[in-house]
């Protein structure tokens, strides 16, 4: 018993330190590298300052509301034919003479309507330069042939228009506060429909002219009314009357205002008045430090 134990004495005395070494996958991890720094890449600024001078002056104002102004020449048929508030004084001539033949005596109605374009008709009245009796004349206002946007048609081109600022290449920041700006207008053109909706589409002149039957082929023989309508009309483009035509016309004021942010979407900053920071740093900028670090 006591031999055995002393072979296996000598056996754990026989073993050679290098066996007892750590093996080679065990052994301790060399030093890591310092940590590579990046350099700051260069940002470019643009300032919500200069959004507000764009809206400033692409803005006008009608007893205290603000509306849109867009660089478009004033045009019959589109839109900044007026300005908003605008009044104006027109001026239609009119000759209603009788040209009748006929061997009885008799009477003939003439009338005119005028409606100037892009106003609608706050009053009027006829100036005579010639009359021959027996002849009389009536005036009278006549109603719109047509309608102003209703309110629904107001919040879908506020809805229109937020879907068109939202696809725009520009600031988080800008797009707020185009799209505020945009509340404000809509809501303005609404007041001002309420504001001029009992004015009037026309105005009119009706005349009742007489012949004298068998003579009336002589000069004296028939009667004439021949003047002028004037009227007085208030600003109502098309676009308070035609919900497409003012989308359009927000939308191209949009596009001017913003342009020089075209290009910098998705880029952080602060309110109106604020610094907006363009860039950031790419994934392709971290390698590139890396690789240079070696």
């Amino acid at each position: 018993m006591e031999t055995s134990k002393l072979k296996v004495e000598s056996q754990v005395r026989q073993i050679s330190p290098q066996a007892l070494k750590a093996p080679q996958s065990l052994k301790a991890p060399q030093a890591l590298s310092a940590p590579v720094e990046l350099a700051p890449k260069p940002t470019k600024t643009v300032s919500n300052a200069k959004l507000v001078q764009n809206v400033s002056a692409a803005s006008y104002a009608h007893d205290g509301m603000d509306f849109p102004r867009v660089a478009q020449t004033k045009s019959t048929g589109g839109f900044g034919i007026c300005d908003i508030g605008e009044q104006d004084s027109f001026t239609q001539n009119f000759d209603h003479t009788s040209k009748k033949r006929a061997k009885k005596s008799w009477s003939e109605t003439k009338d005119t309507v005028y409606s100037p374009t892009g106003y609608v008709v706050l009053q009027g009245n006829v100036a005579v330069s010639s009359k021959k009796d027996p002849a009389s004349f009536t005036t009278q206002l006549v109603p719109k042939n047509f309608s102003f946007n209703s309110s629904g048609e107001y919040s879908q081109v506020q809805t229109e228009m937020f879907d068109f600022v939202f696809g725009l290449d520009i600031p988080d920041t800008i797009k707020a506060d185009v799209n505020t700006q945009l509340e404000t207008y809509v809501s303005n053109y609404q007041s001002y429909t309420t504001t001029i909706g009992s004015s009037h589409g026309a105005f009119k002149v009706e005349t009742v002219v007489h012949g004298t039957g068998r003579l009336a082929r002589k000069k004296n023989a028939y009667s004439w009314v021949r003047g002028s309508l004037n009227v007085d009309g208030i600003c109502a483009p098309p676009e308070i009357s035609d919900p497409s035509i003012l989308q359009n016309l927000l939308e191209q004021w949009v596009n001017e205002v913003t342009a020089d942010y075209v290009g910098t979407g998705g880029s952080t900053g602060t309110g109106t008045g604020g610094v907006i920071v363009v860039g950031t740093i790419a994934d392709a900028d971290i390698a590139e430090a890396a690789d240079a670090s070696k």
